[in-house]
């Protein structure tokens, strides 16, 4: 007869994304970076842009599942799972009520939300990123919602030295259902705007653009050569060329715009590719953070959206401003006009605002959220029978 003791296995937490962008899927990784050293085996499951994201960082990650649904993931994963933490994401969320595990949220929205998603309102936890507006929001004294500061990665210890070069940043430039149309025509139509500029001409030879697999596919297929860089990176590289950079030209997505302000960089911005992104770029124009900056309202008179509208109504117009905008000749010259207005601008007044802005949302976001996170799950780790001649 085998004798057997007890040994202690790593808690497994099952992680998701939205698929919009890289912004939640970066969250993800940098509180991946945290949970990894407190212990816990860590599973992706989802699709899309996030999954893209997640697969170039399977050294965090114990697997990386492909799948759309709670469904195309295996019961035994979920039924072994300690929780389930939700970056913004709400397709996988229905999984935790169903197999009885904790649902844990972090959420950079929640000042834009007209409610708490009902895929949420189960959570345990819903960790509500700090930004302009939130503590007028309705919703924020909800059940488990705790504000906490900006979910980043922790600026390098040592000061890196600046090439002089301009990072440029589209995101992921995906849609949450893969808007194909909206993301190749945003991302042409800055391309080409960015080409015709001085800002453009000041930096040839020394820009970096990034952004998702398949953007950067189309671009290359569109422009053949072009006189800057084009990549998908790993957040770390991607945070590697943020340190180098002189200048940072990027989409009005939360996530790199945080980054940049505490890193110090100074920051422009292009139009917004979502209605987060709408949201976020008309909050920056109104605190003087977003200087030349054009935005699709800018374009026809009376087009500024309510916030907090709801998604239905919403999204049907953002995608519409991005495509017609993109193809509108009378839009390109008034966001060549703005990146001709960055050439000349003085930045480092600007980054020291934005900086200041950044320290004002508080600190420590993600060491919050993982301290949080692992009280919540006892990480004591779980209980098997090992037979005691394989210890």
């Amino acid at each position: 007869m085998i004798s057997s003791c007890r040994s202690r296995s790593p808690a497994t937490l099952v992680c998701c994304a939205i698929p919009l962008g890289y912004g939640p899927a970066a969250k993800l990784v940098v509180l991946a970076e945290a949970l990894r050293t407190r212990g816990l085996r860590l599973v992706f499951v989802g699709r899309g842009i996030a999954l893209e994201y997640a697969a170039r960082h399977n050294r965090l990650f114990d697997d990386v599942i492909t799948a759309d649904s709670p469904s195309a993931v295996s019961a035994a994963l979920w039924r072994s799972a300690a929780g389930l933490l939700s970056v913004m994401d709400r397709d996988f969320a229905p999984a935790a009520a169903e197999f009885g595990m904790p649902l844990l949220v972090v959420d950079s929205l929640l000042w834009m939300r007209e409610a708490v998603p009902p895929a949420w309102r189960a959570a345990k936890k819903l960790w509500a990123q700090n930004f302009v507006g939130l503590h007028g929001c309705p919703h924020l004294h909800a059940p488990g919602v705790t504000v906490v500061g900006p979910v980043v990665a922790p600026c390098p210890s040592a000061r890196q030295s600046v090439d002089g070069s301009l990072l440029i940043n589209l995101g992921g430039c995906d849609g949450a259902h893969g808007e194909r149309n909206s993301t190749v025509s945003y991302a042409r139509y800055v391309v080409e705007q960015l080409l015709a500029s001085s800002l453009g001409s000041r930096f040839t030879k020394r820009g970096l653009l990034v952004a998702g697999e398949q953007c950067i596919a189309d671009l290359r297929s569109h422009f053949g050569s072009l006189p800057f860089e084009l990549a998908s990176l790993p957040h770390a590289d991607t945070l590697a060329q943020l340190d180098r950079a002189a200048l940072v030209l990027t989409a009005p997505g939360l996530t790199m715009t945080l980054e940049s302000f505490q890193r110090g960089k100074p920051t422009f911005f292009l139009p917004p590719q979502n209605y987060s992104q709408w949201c976020i770029l008309r909050a920056l124009r109104d605190l003087g953070l977003a200087p030349a900056a054009f935005h699709w309202e800018d374009l026809t008179p009376g087009s500024r959206l309510a916030n907090r509208m709801p998604e239905s109504a919403r999204n049907p117009i953002v995608r519409r401003a991005v495509v017609e905008g993109a193809a509108n000749p009378t839009a390109g010259q008034m966001l060549r006009q703005c990146l001709n207005r960055i050439a000349t601008i003085e930045a480092s007044d600007l980054a020291r605002q934005q900086t200041t802005f950044f320290a004002s949302l508080g600190t420590g976001g993600v060491e919050a959220v993982a301290n949080d996170l692992s009280a919540c799950l006892a990480l004591e780790g779980t209980t098997q029978l090992v037979p005691a001649a394989l210890l």
